[in-house]
């Protein structure tokens, strides 16, 4: 099985893609929440999925609204 951090990788890196190709600023804080993401579980990886989802809605939605 894949493991979680690898599956948040890929998530910010094809979101950050999508923002290159759209230039619209927007996907930019939800790709920049899923890496963050991805480097807490490389840190913490007993982290819950419950967590793991959690922290990419307060991540991506706080720094949307900083913006």
């Amino acid at each position: 099985m894949i493991e979680a951090m690898w599956v948040w990788g890929a998530i910010g890196l094809v979101l950050l893609a999508v923002e290159m190709a759209t230039s619209t600023f927007y996907v930019l804080w939800f790709g920049v929440a899923a890496l963050c993401v991805a480097i807490a579980m490389w840190l913490f990886p007993s982290m819950s999925t419950a967590m793991q989802y959690a922290m990419f809605a307060i991540l991506s939605l706080g720094s949307l609204a900083i913006w």
